[in-house]
């Protein structure tokens, strides 16, 4: 929580949106444990997730993190 409260403001500056940010953040740090979890698991949840981001944010939000599931959930 540290780190969005640090990271977004800055980059809001550098041009970037809150939202932004926070896919940034998300994708990189939140979603990147997945690929220690067992996968094969948490494949058949993904596609309810990206749902729920689409529903969440609108589906031209988060970008980021939904290409980073859709990523895992087509490696495996």
């Amino acid at each position: 929580m540290k780190q969005l409260y640090d990271f977004i403001p800055v980059y809001v500056a550098c041009g970037g949106t809150e939202l932004g940010g926070m896919d940034y953040i998300v994708a990189r740090k939140v979603l990147k444990k997945f690929e220690s979890m067992n996968v094969t698991f948490v494949r058949d949840e993904i596609t309810g997730l990206i749902t729920y981001i689409d529903k969440l944010f609108g589906k031209a939000e988060m970008q980021d993190s939904k290409a980073y599931l859709r990523r895992i959930q087509n490696l495996y």
